[in-house]
C-alpha cells in the first residue's frame, strides 16, 4: 500500500466513524476528514465501503414501524 493510499483510507475510517455516531452533515464531515469536495469524498467513501456515507447512515437510523403516542394524562 502506497503512503497516499494508506492517508485515504485512514482518513475514510474516520469518516466513516464520524457518519455512525454523529450527527454531522456529510459535507461537514467530508471537511473535518481534509476532502474539499463532497462528491469526491462520496465516490471515495463508495469505493472502499460499497456504500455512500448518505445510505449508511439511513440504515444506521431505526425506523418505527408503528408511530408511537404520548401517554394521555
Amino acid at each position: 500500500m502506497t503512503p497516499i493510499g494508506y492517508l485515504t483510507r485512514l482518513r475514510l475510517h474516520l469518516a466513516r466513524r464520524l457518519v455512525e455516531t454523529t450527527e454531522l452533515s456529510l459535507a461537514d464531515i467530508a471537511f473535518l476528514v481534509g476532502y474539499r469536495q463532497l462528491t469526491y469524498f462520496v465516490r471515495q467513501f463508495r469505493r472502499l465501503f460499497g456504500q455512500s456515507p448518505g445510505r449508511l447512515r439511513e440504515r444506521r437510523r431505526p425506523r418505527r414501524a408503528i408511530p408511537v403516542a404520548p401517554p394521555v394524562r
